[in-house]
């Protein structure tokens, strides 16, 4: 018996939460194949691409600057943590960095106060994202880390359609695995490249994953979300460094909490190289069309 209930995206779905992951797979696999999706794979991420009209028209032309937007509407999920971890390894005196908080909870602006990094900037509720990301590269950052509310706001939404990648941290948990689904559909909506973390999870036995990620992993591929195959265990060093305005790298650099967020960084940079590619290839079959 799977640790996860099924079937997420049944309109009966709270009447059937003693049914198998099994179950879920093939209550959704029909609706899975008719969602036309591209899934390219790099470094472990699976990016959703396409093109669609004049969004994917936007991302081209801000693809001079990386966007990540932290998004799922579910709280507690740890967007605010991933993002001011990857934060810490992507702000350097010559790779300017900026920080948009437009989460209430405010907790990204807590930690930056913090840190108090001069290359690392910080604006907070901002409302017209279009023209912060403008004056962003204007002034020259490379990269730009967004952290969003935990809802389906026009906010989340907005952001969504600015990014470049969006990462939708999830605990192996029926909640989380349930709400992430409105994150998803954002991103498939607005034809962004996505990839869901599992975050904050219990740990590994040697190499084996825990049973209740693994059936996180396996409700996800269900859905076809792309997942990373990686995972952030939930670790006292990913805390604590926060509280000093660090990331795990600086606070504990030989960690196994360092080694879990510098991997996943890793897989973030290379994925958005992959994009950044496959935009300039597309567009310059555009111009030659």
């Amino acid at each position: 018996m799977s640790c996860l209930p099924t079937v997420l995206t049944e309109p009966d779905f709270y009447a059937k939460t003693h049914s198998t992951l099994g179950d879920m797979h093939r209550g959704i696999e029909g609706r899975v194949r008719k969602s036309g999706l591209v899934l390219v794979q790099m470094n472990n991420i699976k990016l959703a691409l396409t093109k669609g009209g004049g969004l994917w028209e936007t991302a081209y032309e801000e693809s001079g600057m990386n966007v990540l937007v932290f998004a799922s509407r579910k709280g507690g999920s740890g967007k605010s943590t991933l993002a001011a971890h990857l934060a810490s390894y992507i702000a350097n005196p010559s790779r300017k960095t900026l920080l948009i908080d437009n989460d209430p909870q405010g907790s990204l602006s807590l930690w930056h106060k913090i840190r108090d990094q001069e290359h690392l900037g910080l604006r907070h509720n901002v409302r017209n994202l279009g023209d912060a990301l403008r004056d962003a590269k204007r002034d020259g950052y490379e990269w730009v880390l967004i952290d969003t509310p935990p809802n389906k706001s026009p906010i989340v939404a907005e952001a969504i359609k600015h990014a470049t990648l969006v990462i939708i941290p999830a605990r192996a948990s029926l909640f989380d695995i349930a709400a992430l689904q409105d994150t998803v559909a954002f991103a498939r909506e607005m034809r962004k490249p996505y990839a869901a973390v599992i975050n904050a999870a219990p740990a590994k036995h040697g190499d084996k994953e825990d049973p209740v990620v693994a059936d996180a992993r396996g409700a996800l591929n269900a859905l076809q979300v792309p997942v990373w195959a990686g995972q952030i265990t939930h670790r006292p060093e990913l805390t604590l460094s926060l509280a000093t305005g660090e990331g795990a790298g600086e606070y504990k650099p030989n960690s196994q909490g360092a080694e879990e967020i510098g991997r996943l960084w890793t897989a973030l940079e290379r994925s958005l190289n992959a994009i950044h590619n496959t935009y300039k290839k597309a567009g310059g079959s555009s111009r030659a069309a």
